[in-house]
């Protein structure tokens, strides 16, 4: 049953991680779930610091992990910046690459090189 408290106070304190930075939720996952490691090594290990650390240890890894889960699954939303809104996307252009050998035009040598044309121009995509 004590088990099953601290798994929740765990996932309690790992669900509210949020920041705005991947360092700063890292950062604020170690430190919570370490301290909350702690806690519970402390509780179930009734005083021993070796419980202690390791479940600061353990608390830390897994805190940070957390930290690092919840800030890589948000989405960047698209919002309007003031009256602005945001335009749609543009599609690449088809770009064809041709290899030009190296040439000599009267006293003028020109080394081999590569020249791009563009084939069909960007266009908006939403």
């Amino acid at each position: 049953m004590f088990k099953l408290k601290s798994l929740i106070a765990v996932c309690i304190s790992a669900s509210l991680i949020s920041c705005s930075s991947m360092e700063k939720s890292v950062l604020l996952g170690t430190g919570v779930g370490g301290a909350t490691g702690a806690v519970i090594g402390n509780n179930h290990g009734k005083g021993s610091s070796k419980k202690r650390l390791q479940g600061a240890a353990i608390g830390a890894a897994l805190g940070g992990l957390f930290g690092f889960l919840a800030h890589k699954g948000k989405k960047k939303k698209t919002t309007k910046k003031g009256n602005e809104e945001i335009p749609p996307l543009l599609t690449r252009p088809k770009v064809k690459r041709i290899w030009v050998k190296d040439q000599i035009k009267g006293n003028r040598y020109v080394k081999g090189h590569w020249e791009y044309i563009i084939e069909e121009n960007s266009k908006w995509n939403r």
